[in-house]
């Protein structure tokens, strides 16, 4: 996430699977860098 925003707070919860991203860029933009890395991921909320 990082090499997206390097500022960006970024929260991991584990045990839920989930991962919460505060930027001021697009949803999609981190959407993207985790499908690059072969993640199955989806936008809950934006």
């Amino acid at each position: 996430m990082k090499s997206v925003d390097d500022e960006a707070k970024v929260d991991v919860n584990v045990g839920a699977n989930t991962v919460s991203v505060d930027s001021w860029l697009m949803p999609e933009e981190f959407f993207v860098a985790f499908h690059d890395e072969d993640y199955n991921v989806a936008i809950l909320e934006a």
